[in-house]
C-alpha cells in the first residue's frame, strides 16, 4: 500500500473512533486538525448556531494565500449507529477485516475526508511543507552530536563563536561565509586557500532551503525626525556610499545592488562569486505564504524567542525526541504568532 494510502487509513481510523453523532463532535475535529498540523495548516475554528438549534462546530483549514484556490467540504458527524449488537464490528472501532474499513462514518463521509487529507498532506509535502523535514534534519543533528561530530560546548556559543570555530579549526562546515571570507582575508591566507562556499543540498521537497540574511533600516512612526530618518538612510544607501564601507569592512556584507558585485574589490576576490547565485535562490521565510506586515512581525516574535535554538538544544542537550522537540517548537511558535498580532 502507498504511503499516502497509509495516511488515509490512519486519519480515517482516528476520525471513525470519535463517536461524533450530530450534533456532538466527539473530538473528530481534533484529530483532523492534529493530523493536518504537520503541513503547517492554519486551522480556526468556526461555530454555528440558528434559533431552536444545537451550536455546530466546523474546522477550516487552510494552507497556503493565493490562487489558484481548491477547497475540500465535508461533514465530520455521523447518524446513530443504532443497535450496536446488530453491528458485524463495533461501529466505532475501526477494525480492518478482510481489506476493508468497518465503522459508522466509514463511507460517509469520514473515508472520504481522511483521503481528501490525506492527498492535502501529500500535496504539502511534496512542497516542503512537511514537518518530516524538520524532523529528519533534527535526527541526523542528534546524530551527529552523539558521534561527536559537533563539538560538545556548541550549546553554549555566541554569534561569534560560529566564525572563531572556523578560524581555529575547530569546525569543518559553518554559516556566515560572508564574514569568514573577510577575516580569512586579512588574517590567514592558508586557511583561505582552502576554503570553499557550497549551496545547501536540495531536500526531499526538492529546494535547497537556503536563505538569505539582510540588514534594514527602519524609523518609527512616532519618531520627531521622521523625514531626516528618511533622508539619512537614502544617503547612506547611495552605491557609492555603500561600496565604501563594504570595502572598509572586508566583505562582510555583499552589495545589495548587483551592478556593485562587478566592482573591481569582489572580482578580487573569487571566493565571493557563489553569493549571486545563493542570493538568487534564496527562499524567503514566510513562503508560501505571501508577505504581509503582520506576518513578518511573527516570524519576527519567533526569532526573538529563539525558538529554532530551543529547538535543537532539546534534541542535543536534554536528549529529546526530534518529534518531541519538533512538537514543542510547533506549540511555541503558535503561541508566539498569536501574541505578536494580539490587538
Amino acid at each position: 500500500m502507498s504511503t499516502i494510502g497509509d495516511k488515509a487509513i490512519a486519519i480515517a481510523q482516528s476520525l471513525i473512533r470519535c463517536e461524533s453523532v450530530t450534533p456532538a463532535d466527539a473530538g473528530a475535529l481534533d484529530a483532523l486538525a492534529e493530523a493536518l498540523k504537520p503541513a503547517r495548516f492554519a486551522v480556526e475554528r468556526l461555530t454555528f448556531n440558528d434559533h431552536g438549534s444545537p451550536r455546530i462546530d466546523n474546522l477550516f483549514a487552510r494552507v497556503g494565500d493565493g490562487p489558484p484556490h481548491l477547497c475540500f467540504a465535508g461533514h465530520t458527524d455521523v447518524v446513530p449507529p443504532g443497535d450496536a449488537k446488530l453491528w458485524t464490528h463495533s461501529p466505532f472501532a475501526a477494525e480492518i477485516a478482510g481489506g476493508r474499513l468497518y465503522g459508522r462514518g466509514a463511507s460517509d463521509m469520514k473515508g472520504a475526508i481522511a483521503c481528501f487529507a490525506a492527498a492535502a498532506l501529500d500535496y504539502a509535502k511534496a512542497r516542503g511543507r512537511d514537518i518530516d523535514g524538520t524532523i529528519s534534519a533534527l535526527t541526523r543533528i542528534q546524530t551527529w552530536w552523539k558521534d561527536k561530530l559537533i563539538p560538545p560546548d556548541s550549546p553554549s556559543w555566541d554569534d561569534s563563536k560560529n566564525n572563531a570555530s572556523y578560524q581555529s579549526r575547530q569546525s569543518a562546515f559553518v554559516f556566515n561565509p560572508a564574514s569568514i571570507f573577510a577575516f580569512l582575508d586579512q588574517n590567514d591566507k592558508d586557511l583561505l586557500k582552502d576554503t570553499d562556499q557550497a549551496p545547501n543540498p536540495k531536500g526531499k521537497g526538492g529546494t535547497n532551503g537556503s536563505s538569505v540574511g539582510t540588514w534594514s533600516w527602519s524609523v518609527f512612526s512616532a519618531s520627531k525626525q521622521v523625514d531626516a530618518a528618511k533622508a539619512m538612510i537614502k544617503a547612506i544607501m547611495q552605491p557609492d556610499l555603500i561600496e565604501a564601507v563594504y570595502e572598509k569592512v572586508g566583505g562582510r556584507w555583499y552589495p545589495v545592488y548587483k551592478d556593485l558585485a562587478n566592482a573591481k574589490f569582489w572580482k578580487d576576490r573569487p571566493y565571493f562569486d557563489a553569493f549571486p547565485q545563493a542570493i538568487v535562490q534564496a527562499t524567503p521565510a514566510w513562503l508560501p505564504a505571501q508577505a504581509t506586515p503582520d506576518l513578518l512581525t511573527q516570524l519576527s516574535a519567533v526569532d526573538q524567542k529563539r525558538i529554532y535554538a530551543e529547538m535543537l538544544q532539546d534534541v542535543v542537550v536534554s536528549n529529546k525526541s526530534p518529534q518531541d522537540a519538533a512538537k514543542a517548537a510547533q506549540t511555541k511558535m503558535e503561541q508566539a504568532f498569536a501574541e505578536a498580532v494580539k490587538k
